[in-house]
């Protein structure tokens, strides 16, 4: 075999999302540019394993009494990581509150689902049938009872078809053990996993043989016919889609800089922008006429289709007003949504209102966003400089 294990299964969804990309980590050893949203995962992680190691209470002055042994570097479970998370909670110390719900739910979802001894961060190496060996770590093991893998995100869906937790599964020999995704910032956070065992076993068997034949190939037509672009759902998650762009763009002809240092670069930027959301418009409307004649189809993970509009709902306010007027207040203000507009035509009705009302409005500001618009912003003196 061209490929030497051992492999684990984000190796195997990178080559399947994108030969290229998996080509670029592995091959090429590429720096693969972590996200803040990875980041976070990986901090989030090691918290968990130290609290559980730990035996902490689920209270906000033990987390508080953790977090200071995190930020020294000081822990007992994760030794070899201790350096990193302590880095990682320098970074997002920020986001405390939240890391600390997370962590007293999984203490408290620990407790109940178990009364006995847990693995943490399970190591697992086994040859597939091609002899490849398979490894994975995981997150929560009780062996052959419980497998769960914490999630901090919201992209539940992206798992539902994944073999994860089947392999792992396989991997530890624990065939019957209740599998499950556990997504720590929703309220009902356990998504079980019934994949199944033999159907994962052969998916990562097959990918393991596509890339060996993957190897071969490349030995005698080069790595870009081995190793092909793949664009599609794998992009977004892809820390090598700026230099795919890159790439991509230099075989179109199209001229975008590395940088900007001046008023005629950064026009000359802004056509090319113009002409490629022109363009997009216009693959757009080609690819609606073709989806409303024939259907949706399919590329790379990627659906194009006629979607149904958003679901709208209109209520009855005068039915419901009546129905909820005496309700607690916390309930009331639940069901509330006072918007500028309302409250502007209330105004306009009765002027002597405004005073009162807008002593219980806050304004504050949002984050500025670059686009491009006919108004100019406020404040701005348009320059005289123009491209044709």
């Amino acid at each position: 075999m061209n490929l030497k294990g051992p492999v684990s299964v984000s190796r195997l969804q990178r080559f399947e999302g994108c030969p290229w990309s998996y080509y670029k980590k592995y091959e090429l050893k590429a720096d693969d540019p972590v996200g803040e949203m990875a980041e976070l995962g990986k901090l989030q992680h090691g918290i968990i394993a130290e609290a559980i190691s730990q035996n902490c209470a689920a209270t906000s002055e033990a987390f508080d009494s953790l977090m200071v042994d995190v930020a020294a570097g000081e822990l007992s479970y994760s030794k070899d990581e201790a350096k990193e998370l302590a880095q990682l909670w320098s970074k997002y110390s920020p986001h405390y509150e939240k890391i600390k719900a997370v962590t007293i739910k999984a203490l408290n979802l620990w407790r109940e689902k178990t009364k006995g001894e847990v693995v943490l961060e399970k190591h697992f190496i086994k040859p597939l049938p091609c002899g490849v060996s398979l490894q994975g770590y995981i997150d929560f093991l009780i062996p052959n009872k419980v497998i769960w893998d914490w999630k901090t995100g919201h992209n539940w869906e992206k798992y539902l078809n994944s073999p994860q937790l089947a392999l792992y599964a396989w991997g530890t020999d624990s065939l019957q053990a209740e599998k499950a995704y556990v997504f720590l910032e929703f309220d009902r956070p356990i998504f079980q996993d019934n994949f199944s065992v033999k159907q994962a076993v052969q998916w990562a068997n097959n990918l393991c043989l596509q890339i060996d034949f993957a190897y071969e190939i490349a030995e005698e037509e080069g790595p870009e016919a081995a190793f092909p672009k793949r664009p599609g759902a794998a992009c977004s998650m892809c820390g090598f889609k700026e230099q795919c762009a890159d790439e991509t763009k230099d075989k179109l002809g199209v001229v975008i800089p590395s940088y900007i240092e001046d008023q005629e670069t950064a026009l000359e930027t802004a056509k090319t922008l113009l002409h490629l959301e022109t363009l997009v418009e216009r693959a757009k409307k080609l690819l609606e006429a073709y989806c409303s004649a024939e259907g949706a189809f399919e590329l790379n993970g990627e659906w194009f289709a006629i979607y149904p509009g958003s679901l709208k709902k209109e209520w009855d306010k005068s039915g419901v007003y009546n129905m909820i007027k005496d309700f607690p207040e916390e309930q009331l203000l639940k069901m509330l949504n006072i918007d500028s507009r309302g409250v502007e035509a209330v105004i306009k009705e009765m002027p002597f209102f405004e005073p009162v009302i807008k002593a219980f409005c806050t304004e504050s500001q949002g984050e500025p966003k670059f686009k491009h618009q006919k108004k100019p912003p406020e404040g701005y003196r348009k320059s005289k400089k123009k491209i044709a």
